[in-house]
């Protein structure tokens, strides 16, 4: 599951995993921390549906056979329910699926724009990668909140992990395609539009086995934004990630040119999957996850230990902070880190355990694991759940967080102390 990273404080928009007509994806949801709400009090999810020819896993919320809900809008209650020790409760009401009528059901990314919340973009193809995750048809956009959509192009794109909207011009927006990852293509990397999709050009691009794995944008300027370039190649027996198209790169004029940043701290060696994070309350910290190796030789080549990198000043020099393989193990299928909007040295990592940092990242604490399942509305301490794959932060309210993982969506209000696990009507497929 997703959260769309620049989702207003009243409204954002999840992705769970699941299959229809036989098609395999994963699971994926987004938020994003834009401040203007499509409505008040709005939560907009989306979730995959799926016709179930195989065996459902248990605990994944619901595991009804036949589940045709694509993209959900849902009220969030504007009162709190006091629950006692366990903190505060949110109620999620009258869901509303509002993409199931369009061709695909595999959603990699959502994007809402500051300037108009009406606008609305979905990137197909989910990017969180296992064997099963299906591809996407390109990249949808809506004008009326998600009522109607309208396919905009990058067809070919295979999966779309990460859409940014300027914040002061809805008409620029960059998708962040990691492409299929069967085999070599030139549909990948940073595409850009300056005419809100009518066209698009690739403005990024390392090679034919690279696509694009995280894209941000300074959250104070938007001329500056930085991405993640990813070498994977998905085989039947396994996949294989990292190489020289991977790295780490800057556009200092919204996105129309980049430049790759080497040194400086950086790992020298050959990396892989990058994980990206800016902090909104000081953008000149910036967090790097880096798939460098541990340490372990690869290929007979020695790779450099390392889990986690920081920046201190906006990404000209940087410094490894952390080898812990807990902020990100199963890079592939994990690989996400948020930065609280309020506090630059609270960092949230999202992998199979749920983990927090409180000193700009050099260790962790509280969170923790969990099963996947834990659906059904009730509380389950300082785990959000197991198998997590996104996080949203409110930014006005931090206390408020919503974290998605195999089960569904968890809640929040006690900045993560108790959780809330919202059941799901939907299910889940492995194989």
């Amino acid at each position: 599951m997703i959260l769309d990273r620049s989702i207003p404080p009243d409204r954002f928009c999840c992705i769970n995993r699941h299959i229809r007509r036989n098609t395999y994806s994963s699971s994926s949801l987004e938020v994003r921390n834009d401040h203007k709400a499509i409505a008040p009090n709005t939560i907009g999810f989306r979730f995959h549906s799926f016709s179930n020819n195989g065996r459902a896993r248990a605990g994944a919320a619901t595991q009804h056979r036949r589940v045709a809900l694509a993209l959900y809008r849902a009220s969030w209650k504007s009162h709190y329910l006091d629950c006692g020790r366990a903190g505060t409760a949110l109620h999620l009401l009258r869901g509303l699926p509002i993409f199931d009528a369009q061709p695909v059901q595999s959603i990699g990314s959502l994007a809402i724009a500051a300037s108009d919340p009406n606008i609305v973009w979905a990137g197909t193809g989910e990017a969180w990668i296992r064997s099963h995750i299906s591809v996407g048809s390109g990249i949808y956009k809506s004008t009326d909140a998600g009522k109607t959509w309208k396919l905009m192009g990058l067809d070919n794109s295979g999966r779309i992990g990460h859409v940014v909207i300027n914040p002061k011009n809805p008409d620029i927006v960059m998708a962040c395609a990691v492409g299929h990852a069967y085999g070599p293509q030139q549909e990948r990397g940073v595409f850009r539009t300056t005419d809100g999709g009518k066209n698009w050009v690739r403005v990024l691009f390392t090679d034919e086995n690279s696509g694009c794995s995280d894209l941000v944008i300074d959250p104070k300027n938007p001329k500056t934004l930085f991405a993640g370039m990813w070498p994977l190649v998905i085989h039947t027996w396994g996949r294989e990630s990292g190489g020289a198209g991977s790295g780490l790169f800057v556009s200092h004029d919204e996105g129309a040119t980049w430049t790759r940043i080497t040194g400086h701290g950086l790992p020298t060696g050959t990396t892989g999957k990058w994980g990206l994070a800016i902090a909104r309350s000081n953008p000149k910290r910036i967090y790097a996850l880096i798939e460098a190796g541990d340490g372990t030789p690869y290929k007979e080549q020695e790779t450099p230990a390392g889990k986690l990198w920081r920046s201190d000043d906006g990404g000209e020099n940087w410094k490894m902070v952390s080898s812990d393989r807990r902020m990100g193990g199963r890079t592939h299928y994990y690989f996400r880190v948020e930065v609280s909007p309020d506090n630059e040295n609270e960092v949230h990592f999202l992998t199979n355990p749920y983990g927090r940092s409180i000193d700009g990242g050099q260790t962790l604490v509280g969170g923790g694991g969990g099963p996947g399942g834990g659906g059904g509305g009730g509380f389950a301490g300082a785990s959000p759940g197991g198998d997590n794959h996104d996080i949203w932060i409110d930014p006005t309210q931090p206390n408020r967080m919503a974290v998605a993982n195999d089960a569904g969506v968890s809640l929040s209000v006690t900045r993560g102390q108790t959780w809330q696990r919202i059941q799901l009507p939907n299910g889940q497929i492995y194989h």
